[in-house]
């Protein structure tokens, strides 16, 4: 059996959708992933190239952080108009 080395992508269920690492892809069309225990996926994009799988797994993941630190920036100013709308009405009973 022939095995063809690179960086493969998967689905996942959570942002973005999508997990990935290199391996080699089968025959068959599964690509076999030793950082995932030697899993296999069925890859929905594969890059033979595997400095360019690496470079965009890199930017799906700072694309991860940007948006959970966006999302947990926005929840602190919620947070926070949420508390002073409070306590400015803290004492109000009628």
């Amino acid at each position: 059996m022939s095995l063809k080395r690179g960086f493969f992508f998967w689905p996942y269920d959570q942002f973005p959708y999508l997990i990935g690492g290199e391996g080699h892809l089968r025959e068959d069309g599964m690509a076999i992933i030793p950082s995932f225990g030697n899993g296999t996926f069925r890859p929905l994009y594969s890059f033979f190239d595997v400095k360019k799988g690496r470079a965009v797994h890199d930017e799906l993941a700072q694309i991860v952080h940007d948006r959970d630190t966006a999302i947990k920036l926005i929840s602190e100013a919620a947070m926070a108009r949420a508390s002073a709308l409070m306590g400015a009405n803290r004492n109000y009973n009628r």
